[in-house]
């Protein structure tokens, strides 16, 4: 995406210094942004060689009082805006930075203002100057810090030096894309590990292609994160057209689930998280349901399973849709039953549990399939056995019972090392749905949480 820049210049007494200003912002970032030059029809002569492509123009004549014309011509700036839907109105006059300032309050559009201020100037220190100057504009470009220091007697502020060079084109670009993967649409992340000492991976892979086929805007919305819990057998990662990342704990240590799901949850992209093991599938529907759902705060839901059409059985001891705050707030999986079998699902929950943690069963209309196409054996051969476990589990039954809330965990978390082998982040071009008035209720989160 390429960041559109729209130069207001509409002032009628705009001089020959703000023209060449302009169009040294054009020169100096019209490579990798897309600006257009705003100005009063039949005026474009004046820009010497400008190309004539570069400029939208107007109709009418604009006076010097910028509330009347933003009532008069809301219209004509609507179809301007609908037409070339610019992220940054950049100004450098007052006219056009009060005309945009007083249409962006009355029709509600998104865009950053930027004012440059190329000279010093005198501003009085007015609750109107105040208002506009450093409120209601995002940032006062300035050449340079002697601009800055000069300009009184107010003092300006949302204040931004400009470098020279490729700066322009930086500060553009920040604005509107950002540097990194951004990652704010996901809802839901999909948390699943394995241990291969069989044949091949085809278990996973099958599953996975599976859900490759939903919708794909309710997979625009889902992060998987896939864990090799230091499988002996290596294989090539297919593709995915998933939002996915693939990691690998590269010790070798049986039973490692704590920390293949600890490792999970710390890589995941949302609150919402769902654990699961791979011999489980969520149909779409389950899965929308759960993506839709708001920020589980302190409840667990756990889910039934269907293994025939309408034959429910009690939920999976292991499948959790819960808050990933809440699962690190209370230490994760317990990383002292690595190594041997059986408890460390058992009493993660019976340590959510006793730190006030709700228990509920997600709506019984949405299922958890027990996968059918997946045969015992298929994927690992370990044994079970829950002798070593069981007097661990024990004691920190006791421990929890005798020394209250901070004890019957041993904080052990992350003890093996992993390394990310494949990652995946699908495009996303859908704007995120408008919510001014959650800023606006702050205060009531204050003072009564955000649960």
């Amino acid at each position: 995406m390429r960041p559109r820049i729209l130069l207001s210049c509409l002032d009628k007494n705009i001089t020959p210094a703000h023209r060449d200003y302009c169009a040294g912002i054009l020169e100096r970032a019209g490579a990798s942004c897309d600006i257009k030059i705003l100005i009063p029809i039949n005026t474009g002569k004046l820009w010497g060689n400008v190309p004539k492509d570069t400029f939208i123009e107007l109709p009418g004549e604009y006076s010097a009082r910028p509330l009347p014309e933003a009532l008069r011509n809301g219209k004509a700036l609507s179809s301007l805006y609908l037409a070339f839907p610019f992220h940054v109105m950049h100004t450098a006059t007052d006219f056009d930075q009060l005309l945009f300032t007083y249409w962006r309050l009355l029709s509600g559009r998104r865009f950053f203002m930027v004012r440059s201020r190329p000279w010093a100037q005198n501003l009085p220190k007015t609750l109107f100057n105040r208002l506009f100057y450093n409120q209601l504009v995002e940032y006062n470009f300035l050449p340079d810090r002697k601009v800055l220091e000069e300009t009184s007697p107010l003092k300006l502020k949302q204040t931004c030096i400009d470098q020279g060079g490729d700066y322009l084109e930086h500060f553009y670009k920040s604005l509107v894309i950002p540097n990194h993967a951004n990652w704010s649409h996901i809802r839901l992340t999909y948390i699943t590990h394995f241990y291969f000492n069989q044949k091949s991976p085809d278990a996973l892979i099958r599953l996975l292609r599976r859900y490759e086929g939903y919708d794909p805007a309710l997979l625009d919305r889902i992060h998987f994160v896939v864990v090799d819990d230091g499988s002996p057998i290596t294989f090539e990662i297919p593709k995915f057209n998933l939002n996915i990342r693939w990691l690998r704990i590269d010790r070798d240590v049986r039973w490692n689930q704590p920390a293949a799901r600890n490792t999970g949850v710390v890589h995941a992209k949302s609150d919402n998280i769902l654990l699961t093991d791979i011999d489980h599938e969520f149909p779409e529907t389950t899965l929308r349901a759960a993506a839709d759902l708001k920020s589980c705060g302190r409840d667990i839901y756990k889910f039934r399973l269907s293994d025939m059409p309408k034959e429910k059985v009690k939920g999976s001891a292991n499948i959790f849709l819960m808050s990933r705050a809440r699962f690190l707030k209370y230490w994760g999986y317990d990383e002292e039953f690595s190594g041997h079998y059986g408890f460390e699902d058992s009493r993660f929950f019976k340590n959510l549990v006793s730190h006030g943690c709700r228990v509920k069963y997600f709506n019984p209309k949405y299922e958890c399939i027990a996968r059918r196409d997946i045969g015992k054996g298929e994927y690992h051969s370990l044994a079970r056995d829950f002798n070593h476990n069981s007097p661990i589990d024990k004691r920190k039954k006791f421990e929890m019972r005798w020394y209250g809330r901070e004890h019957g965990h041993s904080r052990d978390f992350l003890g093996s090392e992993c390394r990310a082998l494949y990652e995946n982040k699908r495009p996303v071009t859908a704007e995120p749905p408008i919510d001014r008035l959650w800023g606006r209720l702050g205060v009531l989160r204050r003072l009564f949480g955000d649960e």
